[in-house]
């Protein structure tokens, strides 16, 4: 639940069924609120450490954990504001064959995702050290101004996986041929 938030999500058995509830009171999504928590207080607010430990032992699988960052951080399925995201974690794209154990094929996860070279490193550095000196725009530095989920990409995903839903946002009509990215050379 977030503050503000016209309602409560509910996530089910898996980690991608959930049930979102609106009340028209914020009094009333609080007094459910209270009664879930009343019930079962983790079942409100997972034990982010337990759940960790778990993962790091290998008791917890990596999709399941990220889910419940995911949960935690307030993401969610029913607004493609606020999709669910997962950390790039191949970094090797060009290799014939793809080999899981080889830790060469997987980015460092403590470097910006678009940094995957020298070159990039240094334009990420430049970049984080000309917004650190302009206080002005951005209220915190960064590495790479690029969004990691925004409503454009969860749409341009569903128009391949789920043509229905685009269908509905198109006022129920597909867009003209012309709009729609060709992938295939003819």
């Amino acid at each position: 639940m977030v503050d503000g938030s016209p309602g409560i999500e509910l996530f089910l058995n898996s980690s991608l069924e959930t049930i979102l509830i609106f009340f028209q009171l914020p009094e009333q999504r609080d007094l459910v609120f209270e009664i879930l928590k009343g019930k079962n207080p983790s079942l409100v607010q997972p034990d982010l450490q337990a759940a960790t430990k778990c993962w790091i032992q290998g008791m917890l699988p990596s999709f399941d954990y990220l889910m419940l960052l995911n949960r935690l951080s307030n993401r969610s399925f029913q607004d493609i504001s606020q999709y669910p995201i997962f950390p790039w974690v191949i970094s090797d794209y060009f290799s014939e064959q793809f080999i899981k154990n080889e830790k060469a094929q997987y980015r460092h996860l403590w470097d910006p995702v678009g940094v995957h070279s020298g070159v990039r490193r240094q334009r990420a550095d430049e970049l984080f050290q000309a917004i650190s000196q302009d206080k002005r725009k951005f209220k915190s530095p960064f590495h790479q101004g690029v969004f990691i989920s925004t409503p454009g990409y969860i749409m341009f995903f569903y128009m391949r996986a789920v043509p229905s839903l685009v269908v509905r946002l198109q006022s129920s009509a597909f867009s003209p041929p012309e709009k729609i990215i060709k992938t295939n050379k003819t």
